[in-house]
């Protein structure tokens, strides 16, 4: 989601505060973003500026990143003129998503500003320089010739233009008679009052039309009373929001956010105390979907190229031991060629004899013409020798291909359900075996199951010592819900994506999984314990997967494969 006007209004004038600060570091952790951190009155901030196609923004930010050591060419021109110096101004031209720094250098020979466009795909953040009035660009983050857009350039050298403005009315200088006019005479054409205010209006974003048209309670009243009544909202959202007058509002199931209340979304609102926080949260949340996402799509390519191959490779073993186990048949074939010699025609490419053990039934076998009748029984005897040595060799090498296919389509099922922690675990666990290849049943052991409950949460269960380790202390969080089989060995059980208590039915149905993979698989019922993973600790000097734990209750339940579910 990219950030839209009203959303940069907010932030800006929070950040407004700003001004005075000076800024002390400056990093590019990745191509598309940029982290400025200041100081001011004994307060150290983080500023964010993300030219991301797809989440363009600024914002304050407590998230840790990664500091490349190599900076690149564009974050050393920043460190050069910025470093050390003060913010003088944090501006932003109306209705545009546009931000401009104002920064004094640390010597004070020069002012220059560092201007955000934060306009999805078209994004950029430019160094111009304002000493004694100019406006020379002196670098950018995506440098743009004049061969690319006729309009401006973004280069070094050039004088800088602002991005031309869209023919629309400037939400805060109306008039509202005129606008009045121009949106009974549009939805009269056929336009929805949501399509009209996205082509009248300078910073209406999709979302901010939607919320107005409901807050307007339009078609109560007549087109003309409507549309009146959507002006008034209209004005008044964007003043509020300039002059500091918001609530920002999470919808979560929706995955949208705005600095005013999303009063056409009836459910599962959060509020936030700033937009910066806001954003914060959101954006946190975003970018680890969307890195889980890409990991889970990247991982199931691979397994999946995997699975295909063991199948094949499964498939062609099968038919070497169908082979293999028809060694009896090809004795038979060589003994009734001997014992009935004189019945077979020469040169016949197939001849049907008695069966030597039952006379009234008959054996066809094939021949090679070109083979005499002794040859051909040598042939079949030759066949049945290579068959009995190589059967058992056979069996065995389908028996591990079983349990590579069994593997890969467990992962399969595993990567749907696992959050970003399991995937990186496995894509650590495909490198390792990938430079050293495991047997099926090492890969088996390295990695825990993961299921999908009826509520939609992912149950993770470990199958021996290492991996119940992994579960309760690498894979959950301390408030993810945590479940054992009470006095006897089995798997550590953990329910993600809910806090503890969870509800009954998630509970009863993680506890019958911690039963089933429990030494009292076969009891009728099982006593499970749980509590939140906070209260499980390691026992001192025992081994993996060896825990003490607290603050527990106990639910009885009876032992249930996954697939009864």
């Amino acid at each position: 989601m990219i950030a839209d006007t009203l959303t940069i209004t907010a932030v800006v004038a929070e950040i407004r505060a700003l001004v005075g600060a000076r800024i002390e570091r400056i990093y590019q952790p990745t191509p598309s973003e940029l982290l400025l951190y200041l100081y001011k009155a004994g307060e150290k901030k983080c500023l964010l500026l993300s030219t991301h196609p797809g989440r363009s923004r600024l914002h304050l930010t407590e998230q840790s990143y990664r500091h490349p050591e190599e900076p690149p060419s564009f974050c050393m021109l920043l460190r050069k003129y910025l470093a050390g110096g003060v913010i003088l101004e944090i501006e932003q031209p109306p209705a545009e998503r546009i931000v401009e720094f104002t920064v004094r250098s640390m010597d004070g020979i020069f002012t220059v500003a560092l201007i955000a466009e934060l306009m999805g795909r078209r994004s950029n953040l430019i160094l111009v320089d304002r000493s004694e009035g100019e406006q020379q660009i002196l670098g950018a983050l995506k440098n743009i010739g004049w061969e690319q857009n006729p309009y401006r350039a973004i280069f070094p050298g050039e004088s800088y233009r602002y991005p031309p403005v869209p023919d629309k009315l400037n939400p805060y200088d109306l008039n509202r008679e005129r606008l009045v006019e121009e949106l009974i005479r549009q939805v009269a054409g056929g336009k929805s009052p949501e399509r009209a205010l996205l082509g009248l209006i300078l910073g209406v974003s999709p979302l901010v039309a939607t919320e107005l048209v409901h807050r307007s309670g339009w078609g109560q009243g007549g087109e003309g009373e409507s549309a009146q009544r959507l002006v008034e909202e209209l004005q008044r959202l964007f003043q509020n929001t300039r002059e500091g007058r918001f609530k920002p509002c999470r919808a979560r199931a929706e995955n949208r956010y705005a600095p005013y209340r999303l009063t056409h979304l009836e459910t599962g609102l959060g509020g936030y105390p700033t937009m910066n926080r806001l954003l914060d949260d959101y954006y946190q949340d975003y970018v680890a979907e969307e890195n889980t996402a890409n990991l889970r799509r990247s991982l199931h390519a691979l397994t999946r190229k995997r699975l295909n191959r063991a199948e094949r490779k499964l498939d062609e073993q099968e038919q070497d031991l169908k082979r293999a186990e028809d060694k009896e048949r090809y004795l038979r074939y060589g003994e009734t060629l001997l014992t009935y010699a004189g019945q077979v025609p020469p040169g016949a490419k197939r001849v049907e004899l008695p069966d030597p053990y039952s006379p009234e039934e008959s054996i066809t076998i094939s021949l090679n013409p070109g083979r005499s009748v002794s040859a051909n029984a040598q042939h079949y005897f030759r066949l049945y020798r290579k068959a009995k040595k190589t059967g058992e060799k056979a069996r065995q090498q389908v028996r591990l291909t079983r349990g590579e296919v069994g593997y890969w389509r467990q992962l399969m099922t595993t990567l749907r359900q696992a959050d970003y922690k399991l995937l990186e675990l496995i894509r650590q666990e495909l490198r390792e075996t990938a430079r050293k290849p495991a047997t099926s049943r090492r890969r088996a052991e390295a990695l825990p199951l993961a299921f999908r409950s009826r509520e939609g949460n992912t149950i993770l269960v470990g199958r021996n010592r290492r991996q119940n380790d992994l579960v309760t202390f690498k894979l959950a969080t301390r408030e993810d819900t945590w479940l054992h089989a009470r006095g006897m060995p089995g798997s550590h059980v953990v329910i993600k994506g809910t806090p503890y208590p969870p509800p009954p039915e998630l509970l009863e149905e993680a506890a019958q999984l911690a039963a089933y993979y429990s030494k009292g698989r076969e009891n009728t019922t099982v006593e499970v314990d749980y509590t939140a993973v906070k209260f499980v600790r390691r026992t001192p000097g025992g081994k993996p997967g060896q825990v003490l734990y607290t603050d527990f209750r106990t639910i009885a339940v009876r032992p249930k494969k996954p697939h009864e579910f």
